[in-house]
């Protein structure tokens, strides 16, 4: 077999060694739209099963990555809110950036061993990872809102951690490399096996084409030869479509509304720095997006509540 000869086993293992460095999350789940589940019925809850669901999913999101104090943040206030306490005017920065890895490929010859075949190769494809995005995002305020922001937190806002302050920072809720990755690595061993019975197909195919015309004249047998090579290079060839609008990642960082509702945006160095005005609402959501390091932010907003 094919999938067993050590020098395919080799090329193979390298060329999907960066699959295995991927953030694991459980299969084909997604935890940005498990956040945003949450999200969505902390602030338009109308009973307690309405929290009881956000408390849920915010818990599977706080799984996923233990380390974001934002949605541990956000888990607290759901409990809070179970207990009767008010929500507070809070604003929420999603971060949308970069780009999701896209389909190459790779050409592999397969070790089947027929005299008459001259060319036995497959195409398998492979995720290149996209590494042009912004890291994170900061948000800041002047240290007189800052202060106001404290101020507020301490005078009993549900809000008690240090994440709700400004500045804030973004943190990580998916990566959608690892998402991608995941679901990829998931079907490979099936795209691989399908992958060389075609390939086994074609080869035996103009193994009995040159066999036919194996006592015929030498230029017969040259243009037969030439026609099976050129055929198996042409539909030698991986599939290569995938979801090209999709983010690198998803980011989000919340804090306290400042009396004046205006904050700045900035980018890693200060290469970015966009003031935005927080529109009417308790719950705001300021949605931004980066392609590449170099383009501009696109900035959106919504109200939640």
């Amino acid at each position: 077999m094919a999938e067993r000869d050590p020098g395919f086993k080799s090329e193979m293992r390298t060329s999907y060694a960066n699959l295995d460095n991927l953030k694991a999350y459980a299969d084909y789940v997604n935890p940005f739209t498990v956040y945003l589940d949450g999200l969505f019925f902390m602030a338009q809850a109308t009973d307690n099963s309405d929290l009881e669901r956000a408390r849920k999913s915010l818990e599977r999101v706080v799984g996923f990555d233990p380390d974001n104090p934002y949605v541990k943040q956000d888990l607290a206030t759901v409990n809070d809110l179970i207990n009767g306490k008010p929500l507070t005017p809070t604003t929420y920065v999603i971060f949308e950036t970069g780009r999701a890895p896209v389909r190459d490929q790779i050409r592999i010859d397969i070790p089947i061993f027929f005299t008459k075949v001259s060319y036995v190769g497959a195409a398998f494809p492979t995720l290149k990872f996209q590494g042009d995005y912004v890291a994170s995002l900061t948000v800041t305020a002047d240290n007189a809102l800052a202060a106001a922001g404290d101020t507020n937190t301490a005078a009993g806002s549900v809000a008690t951690n240090t994440a709700d302050g400004l500045p804030a920072t973004t943190s990580l809720v998916a990566s959608m490399d690892s998402v991608i990755g995941r679901d990829f690595k998931n079907e490979l061993p099936t795209v691989i096996t399908k992958t060389i019975v075609a390939a086994v197909v074609k080869a035996v195919a103009s193994y009995t084409a040159n066999q036919a015309v194996s006592g015929q004249p030498d230029w017969l047998r040259a243009i037969v030869q030439l026609s099976t090579i050129g055929y198996q290079v042409a539909v030698n060839i991986a599939d290569e479509r995938t979801w090209t609008t999709l983010p690198k990642e998803f980011q989000v960082c919340h804090f306290l509304t400042p009396p004046n509702r205006k904050i700045e945006l900035e980018t890693p160095g200060g290469g970015q720095k966009i003031p935005v005005t927080i529109g009417d609402g308790t719950i705001n959501i300021v949605y931004v997006k980066s392609i590449t390091a170099a383009s501009p932010l696109l900035v959106s907003q919504m109200r939640l509540k």
